[in-house]
Parts: structure tokens; C-alpha cells; sequence
């Protein structure tokens, strides 16, 4: 029968409390703003655990902190960003240095991260709640565009977004099926691609088509996005890519704004000498016979 490791819970000012070397965890942790964020939206959930600092084997008036380093380095990031007062008191549960080491492996080594899938339902239902992607954010640390990331997961089939709930699906995989919301066009293509086809590259490809990418084809490039989407041209945006990447949907309107702006240009460049300017699309570089020459 295991013992019971007997601990007593007290408030400790967050300036009395130290890193302890009897911390398992050596490195430091990654994160903390965005923990700091959270604290500072939520609260701290957890207590830390400590044990009272002895020198010479008497105790100083400090805690060391034996699990709880990553909540430590974002409580005084609160504090030096004047978020929480230079007193700021927390609930640490006490411990004996005996136990110590135990109960630092115990939780380190049980530390696991939350599965994006859980994550994506998890936003939905602040959104179903009413908060938006720009009041979500802050509280947990992270920026609006990661909530609308994960946002755009929850438009997946759910019958995929299970499967990669399971890991029979990987990150890029449902993010490239995410480009479009048909759930039936999702499924088609999950299920009547060949295994070893099954890749992000394979299904933007799919779903794209003949839609032109905004970053490598030069008539998009000619035109502009603002200029596209100001004559009420839709794009398909891939939120999982650069912020400057998508897919123009409107092949026609593109090549009539192409022919608009180089028409614009025509008299400019017969004011140059030239007789006749042609323009042409595939160069929309202009030709014609300079007089001047």
C-alpha cells in the first residue's frame, strides 16, 4: 500500500518563491507568455508544490518550488508587466524535501499535450458561446489567427475530424481538406484518393483545380488581390498557409481586369511613337511598331 505523503496548503508571496534544484525539469519550459496569458485570463488552476528553503539547515523564508516552474516564470512575467501586484499571493501545497523529487517526476513525466482535435471543439464552443476569435485569443495566449486556424478545422466532416482525433489522419492532410466546407466533397476525396496519394499537396490540387494561386500566377500578380476582390471576386483562402496565400475562383473576371488595366496603359504608350499597341495576355507586355525609331 502506497504512503500518504502528507502536505499542507498556504498563501506564499510569488517573490518569496525560487526554482528548486530538486526540479527534474533542467530546461526551461517554452510557452510562458502564452501561460501567462491564460493565468492572467483564468486564474492559477493548479497549485504549485513547494518545499521551504533551508540553508545550513535552517529555513530562509523562501520556498523552493519542486513542481510548478513554467506557472512560476509566468507569474513573475505577470508581476514585471504590472498585471498582478508586486505582493501577488498564490496557494502552494508544502511538502517535505523527502518527497520531493517524487512528486516533481510524478508530474513532469505525466505531462501530456492536448490534441489539436480537442483543441478545434474546444474554440467552437467558446464561439458557440458567443466569444469571437479576437476574445478568444488573449485569454489563452495565442493570436486571433490560431483561433481562426483551429475555427476552420471545425468545418471538417466530422467523420474525418474523428479520424484524425484517432491519428489515422495528420495535420497536413485535414488542413488541406479544410480548403473547402463540402463535407461530402471531403469524404470523396479522403476515401477515393489511393493511400500513398494522400497528402496536402494532392488534395489542394484537388479542390483548387482550375482556380489561379494569388502568389505565382502572373495575371494575379498583374492585378492585384485588392483590385480583384474590390470587382467582387471571391478567394479561397488557405489559413493554414502564408497570410498571402490563396486561390482566385474567378478565372473570367481575372483575365477582365488584366485586359482593363493594359488598356489603360495603351494610350500612355502610343503617346511614345508607336502607330498600334496590341495587348496580349499571356505577355501583358505591350507590341507594336515605334514610329520614332
Amino acid at each position: 500500500m502506497m504512503e500518504t505523503i502528507e502536505t499542507t496548503l498556504i498563501r506564499i508571496p510569488v517573490k518569496n518563491l525560487v526554482t528548486s534544484p530538486l526540479n527534474v525539469r533542467k530546461k526551461q519550459g517554452t510557452g510562458i507568455e502564452e501561460l501567462a496569458a491564460l493565468i492572467a485570463s483564468q486564474g492559477l488552476i493548479h497549485n504549485l508544490v513547494v518545499t521551504p528553503q533551508l540553508k545550513k539547515s535552517r529555513q530562509t523564508g523562501k520556498h523552493e518550488v519542486v513542481a510548478g516552474g513554467r506557472r512560476l516564470a509566468a507569474l513573475n512575467l505577470l508581476i514585471a508587466d504590472g498585471r498582478l501586484p508586486k505582493d501577488h499571493e498564490i496557494d502552494c501545497r508544502v511538502i517535505g524535501r523527502q518527497e520531493a523529487l517524487e512528486i516533481s517526476l510524478a508530474e513532469n513525466s505525466r505531462r501530456e499535450h492536448m490534441h489539436p482535435a480537442d483543441l478545434v471543439m474546444a474554440y467552437r464552443n467558446l464561439t458557440d458561446a458567443g466569444l469571437s476569435p479576437d476574445e478568444i485569443a488573449p485569454r489563452f495566449g495565442v493570436s486571433p489567427l490560431t483561433v481562426r486556424r483551429y475555427l476552420k478545422l471545425a468545418n471538417v466532416s466530422p467523420a474525418l475530424l474523428q479520424l484524425y482525433a484517432e491519428d489515422s489522419m495528420n495535420f497536413d492532410q485535414i488542413a488541406a481538406l479544410a480548403l473547402t466546407e463540402d463535407h461530402e466533397l471531403q469524404e470523396r476525396l479522403w476515401h477515393n484518393t489511393p493511400e500513398w496519394q494522400r497528402n496536402g499537396a494532392t488534395f489542394r490540387r484537388l479542390i483548387t483545380g482550375n482556380e489561379i494561386n494569388i502568389r505565382t500566377n502572373p495575371l494575379a500578380k498583374f492585378v492585384g488581390v485588392e483590385a480583384y476582390e474590390a470587382a467582387g471576386g471571391l478567394i479561397r483562402r488557405d489559413l493554414f498557409g502564408n497570410e498571402d496565400e490563396g486561390y482566385m475562383q474567378d478565372a473570367e473576371l481575372l483575365e477582365s481586369l488584366a485586359l482593363e488595366k493594359l488598356n489603360q496603359a495603351v494610350e500612355s504608350v502610343k503617346e511614345e511613337g508607336f502607330a498600334w499597341v496590341q495587348v496580349e495576355l499571356n505577355s501583358i507586355i505591350p507590341i507594336g511598331l515605334n514610329l520614332g525609331v
